[in-house]
């Protein structure tokens, strides 16, 4: 009898560390359904050799506590010491900023450089010394061609190529080439 109590024991043991793993790590259920195995085999180990009253009590205490069981493992483990190695922590403050540079682009629409690569429409440009990403607004755009920020997206600028002649037209200063090349 005592021997039969303590697989039961056991049994249930068993069933509570391997809801423990499957929280743990990625099986696909496999472990819970060797848990609800062990559960089974538990409550029908305790109706033939112990007595139906001990059957029914484990078979009733394993449907109510094993829900409670497995919330409290679940808001207890992350923050224990193991849960910390195994889980990410949470979020800082502040982050999901990960394109800083992202903000103030829009402050340079109007602005006039040039491409300090070709523009095959994604490349760079140069625009008051800084090397910016850039996407061409349509077609293709030279190495040292002369540009005009048109928009602002994320973290690059929009830019359209300024004609040769458009200068002489309006009496501006084209923007000299570069001469670098990163």
């Amino acid at each position: 009898m005592f021997g039969t109590v303590l697989l039961i024991v056991a049994l249930v043991v068993l069933a509570m560390v391997l809801v423990l793993l499957e929280i743990l790590t990625p099986s696909l259920g496999l472990l819970s359904i060797m848990a609800l195995g062990a559960l089974v085999a538990a409550v029908l180990t305790a109706f033939i050799e112990v007595g139906p009253v001990f059957g029914w009590a484990l078979a009733a205490g394993c449907i109510v506590l094993t829900p409670v069981y497995i919330v409290l493992l679940v808001k207890w483990l992350p923050s224990s010491s193991l849960g910390r190695k195994v889980f990410l922590g949470r979020a800082r403050e502040g982050s999901g900023e990960g394109t800083p540079k992202a903000e103030g682009l829009e402050t340079l629409i109007g602005a006039e450089g040039v491409a300090a690569t070709d523009l095959r429409p994604v490349g760079k440009v140069r625009i008051d010394g800084q090397r910016i990403d850039a996407r061409a607004e349509s077609n293709m755009i030279d190495i040292d061609a002369p540009v005009r920020v048109i928009g602002a997206t994320g973290t690059e600028v929009i830019v359209r190529e300024i004609p040769a002649d458009a200068g002489a037209e309006t009496g501006a200063e084209v923007p000299a080439p570069a001469g670098e090349s990163e």
